[in-house]
């Protein structure tokens, strides 16, 4: 193939890419855009997962918080006509609930602790209704009760004395205890 020259004398180059140029090239795009690829995946999953440590945590809180409003609202004294009683997975007592009208009124609370596996779920109910999650831990998991005596601070697994109510309720599990004041305690 004859040479073809430019108008100085010189040699003229091909205008362009060679073959492999592209090829490198293209392999160089290929692990950039793979590398950007995975690093945006474990991105997403991090995000994934940070929030439903967040829902996570927020439905605690705020199952928690219900629970801890409840309980302190419990009817102490012997006004009520409805009976408390609890053993060591379920308590059941006379209590104020928030109304979806904004304003408190008198209800039957039931709580229940569900054991299944390594995980106690307690559930509240409200006038025999449905039951709601409001705590989860590890298994098992027990109610105690405690009663202010002479001598301090009793704490027992029942609670079948009528109309006394406890001044305190504690939830324990594996590796967590809540402590609920009961009804207005000081």
């Amino acid at each position: 193939m004859p040479r073809r020259y430019t108008s100085h004398g010189a040699p003229r180059r091909r205008a362009g890419f060679t073959l492999l140029e592209l090829s490198v090239a293209l392999a160089l795009t290929g692990g950039i855009l793979l590398v950007a690829w995975v690093m945006l995946a474990q991105l997403v999953d991090a995000r994934d997962r940070m929030s439903e440590a967040v829902n996570v945590a927020s439905a605690r809180a705020n199952g928690e918080r219900a629970l801890r409003a409840i309980v302190d609202r419990t009817t102490r004294g012997g006004e009520s006509t409805i009976q408390y009683r609890g053993n060591a997975s379920e308590v059941s007592f006379a209590s104020w609930c928030d109304t979806p009208a904004g304003y408190l009124a008198r209800c039957r609370a039931t709580l229940a602790i569900d054991q299944r596996g390594d995980t106690s779920t307690l559930f509240v109910a409200i006038d025999d209704g449905e039951r709601n999650a409001v705590w989860r831990g590890g298994a098992p998991a027990v109610f105690r009760y405690g009663f202010r005596g002479a001598d301090g601070m009793r704490w027992s697994s029942s609670w079948a004395s009528g109309l006394v109510a406890p001044v305190a309720l504690t939830i324990t599990a594996r590796e967590d205890t809540l402590v609920l004041r009961i009804g207005g305690s000081s």
